[in-house]
């Protein structure tokens, strides 16, 4: 067929087009258009009245009244302030910073930041930080607990490690080298195995503190550590949003204040918690956990002599025992967590008194006792001023029972 035969169809289907078609085609374009746009202008004033509202709302919150005339992790709250600080805090101890571990589970990252630098050794960087892998000249301390001992909400400089390492540096004797091996999330169990994985790789200090107490009363159905591991979809999951934070879509996703408010309405009504696999609680939970503290306690000891290290012991204060709560500048339902603490730490208490826990332990759980200041920066991590009350009293310790005077 020429070419020329098809000019009167093709003139007969652009005029029908034009006639029939055309004008419902840009009616439904302006329609669509329109409702695009709308809809876009929407999400836009949706997502800027919910960063509004956060702004707002943060202004008034407990954990940001706090005056912050003196610095990050100081006095009452200021770390809240520190946009930085809290930003790297929260990237350090969110379970997408997490990378799954054959003998603990989970261990943190590498992370290096102005404020939060965790060493690929494991450990958070204290002021005046030693070497990697240790100096074998030096006195080498190693410091296991959980996100208190690391720190949350702190520079690095302002740890329990941090400043035991400033009170061993002022004092008149050789070089004495602290390592933070505090991890948020560990329990007495984790600290152990995380030892054993540092001895067997060589990895041997002369003297190892186990501060322990809050993780270990934490509620069965919010955190899992109170058994002997973290359940596998715990762990799945920390793979999982390990995976998912090296996705540069899911992370400005993320950044969206929907997203956010998303995230708010799950937590506040339960949604996506992996808790149908814990474990259940036994008859006697007190009980339990202060026999499961105990056992872990003793296991150590007998690495501890078998390695040639002396280790030591500390029951750390919380919010929730001997503290005036006048003073705790938080919502006392952050409390809830430690449900099992007054049953757990006068059991302790009770055992120290009648000397059942040897002299490598120091009880601090009434060390807050009395106060009339805030010593938190949020509702269970300390700020740095009890950080460095806590180190000093460590560092007091170690030298009464000799752990500072070992022949190297």
């Amino acid at each position: 067929m020429r070419a020329g035969a098809l000019l009167p169809l093709i003139s007969f289907l652009d005029g029908w087009y034009a006639l029939m078609i055309g004008p419902y085609m840009r009616s439904f374009y302006k329609s669509f258009a329109l409702m695009l746009t709308n809809f876009l202008m929407l999400l836009i004033c949706f997502n800027l009245l919910l960063l509004g509202y956060s702004r707002v709302a943060r202004h008034f919150h407990p954990l940001l009244a706090q005056d912050s005339k003196s610095g990050p992790g100081a006095g009452g709250n200021p770390a809240w302030r520190n946009r930085t600080l809290t930003a790297e805090s929260f990237a350090a101890v969110m379970l997408r910073n997490y990378d799954y571990d054959p003998i603990t589970q989970l261990r943190l990252r590498p992370l290096h930041g102005r404020y939060v630098n965790v060493e690929a050794g494991g450990f958070r960087r204290v002021r005046d930080q030693g070497p990697w892998p240790p100096d074998r000249s030096a006195l080498n301390i190693f410091v296991f607990g959980g996100s208190t001992t690391f720190g949350f909400l702190v520079a690095d400089d302002q740890t329990i490690a941090s400043y035991l390492q400033q009170h061993a540096d002022g004092a008149d004797r050789a070089r004495v080298n602290v390592y933070n091996f505090g991890r948020p999330g560990y329990t007495s169990t984790q600290e152990l195995l995380l030892y054993l994985s540092l001895l067997r790789g060589g990895f041997v200090p002369n003297v190892a503190v186990f501060i322990d107490g809050l993780n270990e009363c934490q509620e069965w159905t919010s955190n899992p550590p109170l058994g002997a591991h973290w359940p596998d979809e715990y762990v799945y999951t920390a793979i999982e949003n390990a995976k998912r934070s090296q996705n540069t879509y899911m992370l400005l996703l993320q950044a969206i204040p929907m997203a956010g408010f998303a995230r708010s309405i799950a937590e506040r009504f339960g949604i996506d918690r992996h808790t149908d696999d814990l474990q259940p609680p036994p008859p006697d939970v007190p009980a339990y956990i202060v026999d499961r503290w105990l056992r872990n306690k003793k296991v150590i000891e007998i690495l501890s002599r078998g390695y040639g290290v002396t280790a030591d012991f500390v029951w750390q204060p919380v919010a929730a025992y001997k503290y005036d709560l006048r003073y705790f500048k938080f919502p006392r339902t952050v409390l809830q967590s430690e449900s099992w603490v007054p049953a757990v730490y006068p059991a302790i208490e009770k055992l120290a008194r009648e000397g059942h826990l040897d002299g490598n332990f120091l009880d601090l759980a009434g060390l807050q006792e009395g106060e009339r200041r805030n010593l938190y920066v949020d509702g269970s991590h300390y700020n740095a001023e009890f950080s460095d009350e806590i180190a000093s009293r460590i560092y007091s310790f170690l030298k009464t029972t000799g752990a500072l005077n070992q022949p190297r």
